[in-house]
């Protein structure tokens, strides 16, 4: 189901994601967020790893996704 992303997240996405070298590689291969309680980082990485794992499906890549116990 789509939804629509606030500013920032556009910005965060775009930055890490759409930001590519001339010889079409990305520019970052890694990306650090860090957000306030209830500003939508769950939705945002929620997102990004379904699309990322659609993407490496495709390309037989393999995804880790990590998240710290508090």
């Amino acid at each position: 189901k789509p939804f629509a992303l606030d500013p920032w997240q556009v910005f965060f996405a775009g930055s890490l994601w759409g930001w590519r070298r001339e010889d079409g590689t990305r520019r970052f291969r890694l990306g650090h967020l860090e957000v306030a309680r209830k500003n939508g980082k769950t939705t945002l990485a929620a997102g990004t790893c379904r699309s990322r794992r659609i993407a490496r499906r495709r390309a037989k890549r393999a995804l880790l996704t990590l998240k710290r116990a508090v």
